[in-house]
């Protein structure tokens, strides 16, 4: 599949780039690592992130002190007469409807490169699919074909945005899906020398309002009466409240409770007049409820989408089911 994959890229003059929609570290640190390794090895083509400026623009306020601040976005275009000549490339993304561009379709060939369990996988999107659930995140997939195809061509930037997807999808390297081979890749990408330094502090530093903001996250945490289900309802307006960016992420503030083995929160997206909700889980698969929900993800870290709060109680009810079924199996 990876011979396919290189094959497919030398063909092609023209590259462009798909993400998913309210993309995480690995999702958006694929496509600009893949921009910058194929600029390197190949600095002829013409790649581009099919969307990526604006979305970086409609929530710059998210991405203001991130990895990508001082990346050039320059030369973006997303317009049919680019993409028909063009060779796409679907990172990170397991179902076509959640492709942040929906004009991934108008190129000449498709590849898509995905580490989502193969069952909440659109077997409709690529014509060269390279989709594997044993890695840990779409960075370290791409560490393995870069690594293979053309070691020189990682630079640090590359090798800065690789390790960034991979640290942020093993949550530094402490989710069960962190293994031997992950461990080898990322001691590779370190050899190469960037700033670790500085991807720790875009990714992990917190200001002051963070911090009121956790607490008031904690502060509205319920149980269930075993106390092995926990979650968040955040009230509309948090996020202006305490002045934090509207898609900041909350759901880990629940995360190590002894005794709670899944936790689910939800916020309203006002721009999407929906509902969004993440689900974390120790070692109960919950990916099944959020494509209930209209959502999908890894077994132990999965999204979803709801129009009205009140069906967050069917959720919770759902996942108290499993459970509970775990307990007595």
């Amino acid at each position: 599949m990876i011979s396919k994959i290189e094959k497919s890229i030398k063909e092609y003059k023209k590259i462009a780039l798909f993400f998913h929609e309210k993309p995480d570290v690995d999702c958006l640190a694929s496509c600009f690592a893949f921009m910058k390794f194929i600029k390197n090895k190949f600095p002829q083509k013409h790649v581009v992130i099919i969307g990526v400026k604006d979305f970086l623009g409609e929530n710059s306020d998210f991405y203001a002190n991130s990895l990508f601040e001082n990346t050039s976005i320059k030369n973006i275009v997303n317009d049919d007469d680019f993409l028909k000549d063009s060779l796409g490339i679907i990172l990170d993304t397991a179902n076509s409807s959640r492709i942040y561009n929906q004009k991934y379709d108008a190129c000449a060939r498709i590849i898509v490169i995905d580490h989502h369990p193969i069952p909440e996988q659109d077997p409709t999107v690529g014509a060269i699919e390279w989709k594997n659930p044993v890695y840990s995140a779409c960075c370290e997939m791409l560490a393995k074909l870069f690594f293979k195809w053309d070691k020189h061509a990682v630079s640090k930037d590359v090798a800065k945005y690789l390790y960034a997807g991979i640290v942020t999808d093993t949550g530094r390297f402490l989710y069960p899906n962190t293994t031997s081979k992950t461990l080898k890749i990322a001691s590779k990408l370190c050899k190469i020398n960037f700033d670790r330094k500085s991807v720790y502090d875009s990714l992990y530093s917190v200001s002051v309002n963070d911090i009121e903001f956790d607490g008031y996250v904690k502060s509205l945490i319920k149980f269930n009466k075993s106390k092995d289900v926990a979650w968040v309802n955040l009230p509309k307006g948090s996020f202006e409240k305490y002045n934090v960016p509207k898609n900041t992420n909350f759901v880990g503030k629940l995360g190590n409770i002894i005794g709670v083995e899944v936790w689910a929160t939800l916020y309203y997206d006002a721009e999407k007049e929906e509902y969004s909700g993440s689900l974390r889980s120790k070692q109960i698969p919950i990916n099944g409820i959020a494509a209930k929900y209209d959502g999908g993800g890894h077994e132990l870290a999965s999204g979803f989408k709801i129009k009205n709060a009140e069906d967050f109680d069917k959720v919770i009810d759902d996942i108290e089911k499993i459970v509970k079924e775990k307990k007595t199996t």
